[in-house]
């Protein structure tokens, strides 16, 4: 075997170990820098997101969601919302906040998702053991201002309610009065049970939806 024979194979040799070398070094780094995180949970995150680019197939999705659908509903950790309505990625658009409620800005993306997007229903979605039912506006404002000894005029409101089903028909009753909504899309009100998985619909203002009060089964739950 010549000189340029031992050459070839050894870098033939480091061809093949090179990449594999700054793969273990790059993963080094990465649990370095996990290591001494502040947020090793978004590292995780991020970590997971590598992962999903591998074979992404989403990248031709139309802007407009399929189901013309906007779904509102709580930002609480146990509502699998996609699961829960059986939506996959491109079907609706998902709007999540504390309680699920129409603030002013859940409206401006009602409104943006109607006039811009052609959605044409609205599905608002609020739980039971849900946290602003266990709280009050002004005491809440009131420990806020005390811990943080801060009193910002942003956010105006909390929108905490005790009463669950009267909470959705408020929500029902400001997308129905907005008048860049009103007449223009079909909104209908649900309470999700934490506990037993259960969907349930809420008569709105007029009882379109059931004998008002009360939390009827969704047809096709039973």
């Amino acid at each position: 075997m010549t000189w340029n024979d031992d050459f070839i194979l050894i870098l033939a040799a480091l061809v093949l170990v090179i990449p594999h070398l700054v793969v273990r070094w790059r993963n080094a780094r990465r649990g370095m820098r996990r290591s001494r995180s502040q947020s090793p949970r978004i590292d995780e995150a991020v970590e997971h997101s590598y992962r999903f680019r591998v074979g992404f197939a989403l990248g031709r999705l139309p802007a407009p969601p399929a189901k013309r659908l906007a779904v509102v509903t709580c930002m609480d950790a146990r509502i699998p919302v996609e699961a829960l309505l059986g939506l996959a990625p491109g079907e609706a658009h998902v709007l999540r906040n504390a309680g699920g409620v129409i603030s002013d800005d859940a409206l401006r993306s009602l409104i943006l998702s109607h006039h811009e997007l052609g959605t044409q229903e609205v599905l608002i979605v609020q739980h039971t053991d849900c946290g602003l039912s266990h709280v009050r506006e002004d005491a809440l404002r009131a420990r806020l201002e005390r811990i943080t000894g801060a009193r910002p005029p942003v956010p105006e409101r909390f929108h905490a309610f005790t009463d669950l089903a009267t909470s959705v028909r408020t929500q029902l009753r400001r997308v129905q009065a907005h008048p860049w909504l009103a007449g223009r899309v079909v909104a209908r009100g649900f309470i999700y049970d934490v506990r037993t998985g259960h969907l349930g619909e809420i008569a709105d203002a007029e009882g379109l939806a059931g004998a008002a009060g009360d939390v009827s089964p969704v047809a096709a739950a039973e």
